[in-house]
């Protein structure tokens, strides 16, 4: 905290440039909401905020016991989940265990989006046992019968 640890308050040269956007919400957006619609805004706001980091944390936690579960098998080239055991998991914990997946391989450096997520979901509801989707930094999901096999693709 930079009270307690006695921090003293800087003002960056960046911090009243409009053409940032998050200078934008602090300087127009917000004092719009507090003084239009509510001016506990930053409170609401940050109670928010801090529920859904403490939210995010226990899905993180509770998607990594998951993925280890139902990852059949891992090398230096690909993961194999199993269909069967993913599809019985909550759609929350099936993203994340594609993000944890898809940062092991990457070491920490991909960025699934929602369309990457759309597209999974299509291939895994598909009927086709032979189907294949390309994801960010040269991944490959591929799904071989009752397998999902996450790979890099050189």
């Amino acid at each position: 905290n930079i009270k307690t640890k006695k921090i003293p308050f800087r003002e960056d040269s960046t911090n009243r440039q409009k053409s940032y956007f998050r200078n934008l919400v602090r300087l127009e957006l917000l004092p719009l909401l507090k003084k239009k619609y509510n001016p506990n805004i930053v409170g609401i706001l940050t109670n928010f905020a801090h529920h859904t980091t403490t939210d995010y944390e226990y899905l993180e936690a509770q998607a990594t016991t998951a993925y280890h579960r139902i990852k059949a098998q891992t090398s230096s080239s690909g993961i194999v989940i199993d269909l069967k055991k993913l599809i019985r998991l909550h759609p929350a914990l099936q993203q994340m265990i594609w993000r944890l997946a898809a940062n092991e391989l990457t070491k920490n450096n991909c960025s699934l989006e929602t369309r990457h997520m759309e597209e999974i979901n299509k291939l895994i509801s598909s009927q086709s046992h032979h189907s294949l989707v390309d994801l960010p930094q040269e991944l490959q999901l591929k799904k071989s019968g009752l397998k999902l096999i996450l790979q890099l693709n050189h």
